[in-house]
């Protein structure tokens, strides 16, 4: 007969130390995985939405430019001249002091919109993708020419003619790994009130 064993005490080392297993590591490595990707999708939504909305923005602020700058200066004018295009105007109007008339001209420079006064030329918008300008008779809201196709335009006739002028643009911002933006433009038809 054996003696009975006594109870030996349990050792503490590296037998009774327990780690991960490799299957607990590869799920908690792809839970991880998961959440960061997530985390990071979120983060370029918002960083690609912020981008959009600059872009948006910067849009609105110069269509409100141009379309106060415009509209004041068509208001104002005493005279408005064609400048051969359907895509560039010049205004008359009266300087600051009101002793004299100067040119405010319009136009379309490649894909700015820019504005010439005596102290300069100002881009009022860039990224011009389209633009349209018209002109109208007060008597009959008829369009004295058609800006798609403004050839054989007698253009000292349409400068006489032009009582109301309207604008119609396209913007666009463009930013890589974003959606383009764009953004149309039309104007109400301004009257100019001092043209006789």
């Amino acid at each position: 007969m054996n003696p009975p064993m006594a109870s030996q005490p349990r050792r503490r080392g590296l037998n009774t130390r327990r780690g991960f297993t490799l299957t607990e590591v590869i799920i908690s490595s792809t839970l991880c995985l998961i959440v960061v990707s997530g985390i990071l999708s979120t983060m370029l939504l918002f960083v690609r939405n912020g981008y959009q909305l600059s872009s948006y923005s910067d849009m609105e602020q110069s269509s409100r430019r141009v379309l106060e700058a415009f509209g004041m200066d068509a208001r104002m004018a005493q005279s408005a001249t064609w400048n051969n295009s359907s895509t560039s105007i010049s205004f008359q109007v009266m300087n600051g002091a009101g002793t004299a008339t100067e040119a405010h001209t319009y136009f379309l420079d490649g894909t700015d919109f820019k504005r010439t006064t005596p102290d300069g030329t100002t881009v009022l918008m860039s990224g011009v993708t389209s633009f349209t300008m018209s002109g109208y008779r007060i008597s009959d809201g008829s369009r004295i020419f058609d800006p798609a196709n403004p050839s054989g335009v007698q253009w000292v006739i349409a400068s006489n003619d032009t009582k109301q002028v309207q604008l119609t643009m396209v913007a666009a911002r463009t930013r890589s790994t974003v959606a383009n933006s764009t953004q149309k433009i039309i104007s109400a038809r301004f009257n100019l009130r001092n043209k006789s």
